[in-house]
């Protein structure tokens, strides 16, 4: 009865299964999950605490491990990669015990999938029991069922000799719907030679923490420039705070990144319960809505209410954009994320990257038009440069969202360090390497005009420093004062060589 419940339609919900997944990067509602604000694995461990299982007759794909053998491990060789099921147990929706013995959960290459699944033999009974197969082929020494009853079975555990990425999968072989929910405990674990660590995330660590260190250093060369070899009659502003923060942010992120990662690799612990992740997750946001800062507080302006909103707005609008991307590019490699979920994440942050160059490119617009007019060449060469750079940044930080959006899950294992290189080491050496740059430039310097004097050709300008020369108003209810002269030889013949002073003005 089992088999021709999936019989009835096998060519159907195969075939579906097999083209939502083989369409990512845009792959669709297969998996049967939202993306949350936080995912629910680390490394390679997937915890079931209390998931649904599929409907009767069906069979979901949950979640893709990336698995290197032990014969193509780049890390340390330990010992063999292996799948472990441990303690999954079926219960019912009020907690309890049940009795459905139709439930398993299955782990295979993902690029065998045609070649081991076929919904006319996949369900099968064995004493009363379901009994999964895989088609006869030879991957089949690769790929796993496991049944998931209550009390649980005895925890099972396997070599995985294939590197790539492998698919779980949990099908539900009942031949008719359950009167109540059931429920799913336990995890999946897969371990490879090297650790926990998932195979296109190992060199992860590596890349924060040089990245880590790399802000350290400019942090600790900063510091040292701002409070020991500045004057102290050299004033210290804004976007030197700005640029501050930029750095702390910076080392925050990456040395909680690597530790994150470090520790994914050593522990089988669930993403969850994760406050490093959080804490770059945030640091790293934080940093990139004060590099926007940090250009902008390089061209002062008004301090008018619609002027200060126009700011804060901006910097929230990215900030949203940029958690939603975040959010969803941490889960898509593992878990996915619907077509049109990821793409509007990456036309946000798209838009919200246009509306804070507008904002910035306005602000150093307006400083260059300054310095034209007060015939200053030195700080109007600094803005053009600063322009420059804006420009490049934009234009890299474009192609970096195409790269990022093109890294599509499941791909095989040799291309794996292109996962990390888009989504980790190139945006990190950008970001580190324009931050050097601007600091550079607008490093402390007792040869560069205070703000203050920029601040007063601005008035003159715009046409708001008052003119001496205008007249104030008093003319027009005060008579004017007696106003004295003198008269000398060469004025009044008659006068002698004395000089009689004459006054205009009086009796």
């Amino acid at each position: 009865v089992a088999q021709a419940v999936l019989v009835q339609d096998s060519g159907r919900w195969i075939s579906r299964l097999r083209r939502a997944f083989a369409s990512m990067p845009l792959p669709t509602a297969v998996f049967f999950f939202a993306a949350c604000a936080m995912a629910t694995v680390w490394a390679e461990v997937r915890h079931f605490n209390g998931e649904v299982v599929p409907k009767s007759g069906s069979l979901e794909g949950l979640y893709i491990f990336y698995v290197h053998s032990y014969e193509d491990s780049p890390g340390p060789k330990a010992a063999q990669s292996r799948l472990t099921f441990k303690d999954i147990r079926l219960r019912g929706e009020d907690g309890g015990p049940t009795k459905s013995a139709w439930v398993a959960v299955g782990v295979l290459p993902w690029s065998e999938f045609d070649n081991l699944m076929d919904g006319k033999t996949l369900c099968g009974e064995s004493d009363g029991k379901v009994a999964l197969q895989f088609k006869q082929h030879s991957s089949k020494q690769n790929a796993h069922w496991h049944r998931v009853t209550f009390p649980a079975e005895e925890d099972a555990s396997y070599v995985l000799k294939q590197s790539g990425p492998y698919l779980l999968v949990v099908a539900n072989c009942a031949p008719e719907a359950s009167a109540s929910k059931l429920l799913m405990y336990g995890s999946v674990v897969v371990k490879n030679p090297y650790g926990y660590s998932a195979g296109n995330e190992l060199f992860k660590s590596w890349v924060y923490g040089w990245a880590a260190l790399g802000y350290v250093a400019a942090l600790l060369g900063w510091v040292a420039k701002l409070f020991l070899f500045t004057p102290k009659d050299v004033a210290k502003r804004d976007y030197h705070s700005a640029a501050t923060f930029i750095l702390i942010m910076g080392v925050l992120e990456c040395a909680s990144y690597a530790a994150f990662y470090i520790e994914a690799n050593k522990m089988e612990v669930s993403r969850e319960d994760s406050l490093l992740l959080v804490l770059a997750q945030v640091s790293g946001i934080a940093k990139v809505v004060y590099f926007i800062a940090f250009f902008r507080a390089l061209a002062p302006q008004s301090t008018s209410r619609i002027q200060q909103a126009i700011h804060i707005a901006v910097l929230l609008l990215y900030t949203t954009a940029a958690t939603i991307k975040v959010t969803l590019q941490a889960s898509r490699q593992s878990m996915s994320i619907d077509a049109s979920a990821w793409i509007f994440s990456i036309i946000f942050v798209a838009f919200a990257g246009v509306v804070a160059l507008v904002f910035v490119m306005r602000g150093l617009a307006r400083m260059m038009q300054r310095c034209r007019e007060a015939s200053d060449d030195k700080r109007l060469a600094q803005f053009q440069h600063t322009t420059l750079l804006t420009l490049v940044l934009a234009v890299s930080s474009l192609v970096l969202l195409g790269a990022q959006y093109l890294d599509a899950p499941a791909q095989g294992f040799k291309t794996w360090y292109y996962h990390t290189l888009v989504a980790d080491a190139v945006p990190q050496a950008m970001a580190l390497g324009a931050l050097v740059v601007m600091m550079y430039m607008w490093r402390p310097s007792e040869d560069f005009p205070s703000m203050s004097e920029m601040t007063e050709v601005d008035a003159e300008v715009i046409g708001l420093k008052e003119d001496t020369e205008a007249p104030t108003g008093r003319a027009e209810h005060e008579p004017a004062g007696p106003v004295q002269f003198g008269l000398g030889d060469e004025d009044d013949p008659a006068a002698g060589n004395s000089a009689v002073a004459k006054t205009i003005g009086s009796n």
